[in-house]
């Protein structure tokens, strides 16, 4: 597209939507209105946006899945000592041995004891790790995010299609 001699390279609605959907600002949320009030937006893009949706998600839980059971079988690897206290540091250094600990600040790690009390407490076989985790960061409400996203954007569009 040229404007005022200057070629810009424009992205299909549906793409943006997809990368503001996504997006945390308030200017996220802004554009999407913007982006619904031209009516540029039809069913088919609301359905493409819907099976990428579910097809992230999918893949995330996956992901998270078999992370937890990742913890789960490093757990039972080891021998947890009888001595709740030492039961518990003995978990806290598994769990600080996993790949989403890398990116904890210090206040993160301080709660890796909170999760290690957990698990001590109520076990760490593969359903119990993955309860305690799913509560604990709120793992269900962070993967139906996307979806009130688009729900909220359908809306927007006046594109009620189920």
């Amino acid at each position: 597209m040229e404007f005022e001699g200057t070629t810009i390279k424009v992205s299909h609605p549906a793409m943006v939507a997809y990368f503001k959907m996504h997006g945390s600002g308030v200017k996220d949320e802004y554009d999407l209105e913007m982006l619904a009030q031209t009516g540029v937006i039809t069913e088919g893009d609301i359905t493409q946006l819907e099976e990428i949706t579910v097809e992230e998600t999918s893949n995330r839980k996956k992901y998270i899945d078999d992370q937890l059971a990742q913890i789960s079988t490093d757990l039972q690897a080891v021998e947890i000592p009888t001595d709740i206290q030492q039961g518990i540091e003995q978990i806290r250094e598994v769990l600080k041995q996993q790949p989403f600990t890398g990116m904890m600040d210090s206040e993160q790690y301080e709660f890796l004891t909170v999760l290690a009390q957990q698990i001590q407490k109520l076990g760490s076989n593969q359903e119990t790790i993955q309860d305690i985790f799913y509560k604990a960061y709120d793992i269900d409400s962070h993967l139906q995010r996307p979806f009130q996203t688009l729900k909220h954007f359908k809306s927007m569009c006046g594109i009620e299609k189920e």
